[in-house]
């Protein structure tokens, strides 16, 4: 079962600037959401556990690594297929800028290995092309008004 938007993420406070981009930040934080769902689904780990779980902690047990690494695919894939500045997306996840910079680079480390390199591509065309099968109708509609107003 998909995590709930009621379901708090552990993060801190938000600086005053947030509030200007406060519907790109709650657009980032959905989009995160479905990817921490589906690769929890993929990794077999309660989305729950993760979504609980305080990303600003320095956790290194056993039990946590999952979920850190969860997480930061979750961001990665959120920058990059979602094309969300890392500024906004720290501001959804309450990290830190740096947090998800360098967190943006561990996963392109991780990505030199083809079965997270598989999995990523499999959980970001699973997420996005459940969105855009949802928005699709609407996006015909425009797109078949502005052909229409250029006379394609």
């Amino acid at each position: 079962m998909p995590p709930s938007d009621a379901t708090p993420l552990k993060s801190g406070r938000r600086h005053p600037s947030h509030d200007r981009a406060e519907p790109e930040i709650r657009r980032a934080e959905q989009l995160y959401r479905a990817f921490v769902f589906a690769l929890c689904k993929a990794n077999g780990v309660s989305s729950d556990a993760v979504l609980a779980s305080d990303p600003r902690s320095y956790d290194r047990g056993r039990s946590a690594y999952p979920l850190g690494q969860i997480r930061l695919q979750a961001r990665y894939l959120t920058v990059v297929e979602g094309r969300f500045k890392q500024a906004v997306v720290a501001a959804a996840c309450g990290v830190t800028e740096v947090a998800v910079c360098l967190g943006l680079k561990r996963v392109e480390d991780m990505r030199d290995d083809r079965a997270i390199e598989n999995l990523m591509d499999l959980v970001a065309e699973e997420v996005l092309g459940t969105l855009c099968r949802t928005v699709a109708p609407s996006r015909d509609i425009l797109f078949s008004a502005a052909r229409a107003q250029i006379g394609a």
